[in-house]
Formats: C-alpha cells, structure tokens, sequence
C-alpha cells in the first residue's frame, strides 16, 4: 500500500514541528487557532466576608442542654473578659491576652485556665512543710 506523501519521514517531521511551533506563537499571542472556539470565562466579582463587630450582649451561638424529655437552647452572649495573665492563654492557635470581647463558655474557659495557672505558681512557691537551709552545708 503506497502513500500519496512524497516526503521523507525526516521531512514531515519538520513539517509538523513547523506547524506546531506557529500554533505556540498564535497561542501566546492570544490569536484564534484554527478549529477552536474561544469562550470568555465568567468574571466572578471578589466577595469578601463581612467583618462581624462583636458587641457585648449579642448572641454568639447557641448551646443546646439535653434533658431526659426535651431539649432545651440556651443562647450563648458575647461578653467582656479581662485576661490577667501577662502571656495570655491559647485556644484553638488563638492568643487572648488582656480585654477581650468572647463568648460567654470561652469566658470560662479562660478564667479556669487563669485560676489553674495561679494554682500552680502558688504551689511553687509554697511552703509545704519542707525545711531548707541553703546556706548552710553540713557533711
């Protein structure tokens, strides 16, 4: 079976590198190729979540108490904190440190974590009964 093509493989080869290549520059030239259609893709407007003002005795989310019969909301407000520690206290990467604006469970949470914390640096420093005497080296 013969071919109608009279070129050898080396020139066809050629031939369709020549093409491809002006198909590369019509492409990033932004021009038509032949055989395609061109659809403009749709310009979606940039929406920027709203910036919530959380204001105290707003309602943050609600909690739900499961009772043996029924269930009952409870809704959870934003309320003001003072963080007293110095360093703050981290929850879910989130740093609270000194007058914040929270929910009311993250408000306790905090104040735990606070009274945790002065627990611990009291029993530091404690005197449980142990006598010491650095100043003193007997032996």
């Amino acid at each position: 079976m013969e071919t109608e093509n009279k070129q050898t493989i080396d020139e066809q080869l050629a031939q369709a590198n020549a093409e491809f290549n002006k198909r590369l520059a019509d492409e990033s030239k932004g021009l038509k190729v032949a055989g395609e259609r061109v659809i403009p893709k749709p310009v979606k407007p940039v929406v920027r979540p709203k910036v919530q003002r959380k204001q105290v005795g707003d309602v943050a989310h609600v909690h739900y108490d499961e009772r043996d019969y029924e269930i009952v909301e409870r809704d959870c407000k934003y309320v003001g904190h003072t963080v007293n520690d110095r360093k703050g206290f981290k929850i879910n990467n989130i740093r609270y440190q000194g007058r914040v604006v929270v929910p009311e469970c993250v408000a306790n949470y905090l104040s735990m974590m606070e009274n945790r914390a002065h627990a611990t640096e009291r029993g530091i420093f404690e005197n449980r009964g142990r006598r010491l005497n650095y100043g003193e080296i007997v032996g």
